[in-house]
């Protein structure tokens, strides 16, 4: 007999949701911690804009490359083993940035969050899709990807007016044992999957799929929107604490750091649109209007 879903309502629902909440606010906390702290990292490095902000890009970059391989890695580990690793791991390398020395332990640090970063989303979707009710699936993801948008917000806003005032190491620190916090209760919290099935799958079957996913016209473009927009969202941001450091605004650590406090009405737009697109689809609240 099949287990049934995680039905809205039940305290199974309430856990996972925390529990991705938790994930989700981590991820983005964890990758974009650094960067309000890119003026400072190219002041105590003695590196311009463009190499400071490798302490970004290297993680972003490296996190991008292993999504697929995490997804492969799951189906051998397990879901909910994969990423509550992944969490541990990468509080681990958090808690020992503080205590790098030269500039290439940073990057070398940083990069290697990326990977253990990649397990997250790279299955959170998928144990949604196959755990949740239908009708609880579309408010869980909305949740998430709400928790993105707060984490990828407090990450920078914490690590910003800690480091202003207690320096970078201690800053980054802090965040690093918030995380480990985090990484715990989602270990606690997180449900086991029920509907979870094993297929392993080769390089030439990954391959096909991979391949059939351009065989959708519509989806090309869905992948080269979220890569202009996100590309030009955080360069913007990435430069945007250099320009606002120098006159005439001559903003703090900590002012700059407030500027993604914007991130709030991302966070309450995306809740609020997982629960519509359950109710008049996909499509339409894509923009896409079908007749």
């Amino acid at each position: 007999m099949t287990p049934p879903a995680i039905r809205r309502g039940t305290p199974e629902f309430l856990r996972a949701n925390i529990a991705f909440f938790l994930s989700a606010f981590s991820v983005f906390a964890s990758l974009y911690s650094v960067q309000p702290l890119l003026p400072m990292f190219a002041q105590y490095w003695v590196r311009d804009a463009g190499t400071a902000s490798l302490a970004l890009s290297a993680t972003t970059a490296t996190m991008a490359v292993a999504l697929i391989p995490a997804s492969l890695l799951a189906d051998r580990l397990g879901r909910h083993r994969l990423i509550v690793g992944a969490l541990l791991i990468t509080a681990i390398l958090g808690m020992l940035l503080p205590f790098t020395q030269v500039w290439w332990q940073l990057i070398t640090l940083r990069t290697l969050m990326g990977l253990t970063l990649a397990g997250i989303p790279a299955v959170a979707m998928v144990y949604l899709s196959e755990e949740m009710d239908p009708e609880a699936l579309g408010y869980s993801m909305g949740l998430y990807i709400g928790g993105t948008a707060i984490g990828g917000m407090a990450g920078r806003v914490i690590s910003g007016v800690l480091s202003d005032f207690l320096g970078w190491r201690l800053g980054t620190g802090i965040l690093a044992g918030l995380i480990l916090v985090a990484a715990i209760a989602v270990a606690i919290l997180l449900p086991r999957p029920r509907h979870f099935v094993r297929d392993p799958i080769g390089l030439a079957t990954l391959w096909r799929r991979c391949r059939a996913s351009f065989d959708d016209a519509a989806l090309p473009w869905l992948f080269a929107s979220a890569f202009l927009l996100m590309g030009g969202f955080v360069t913007l941001y990435n430069y945007a604490g250099f320009r606002l450091a120098l006159p005439p605004f001559l903003l703090s650590h900590s002012a700059i750091a407030l500027i993604f406090l914007v991130y709030l009405l991302g966070s309450a737009s995306s809740t609020w649109a997982g629960g519509l697109s359950q109710r008049l689809g996909r499509r339409r609240c894509s923009g896409r209007w079908s007749r």
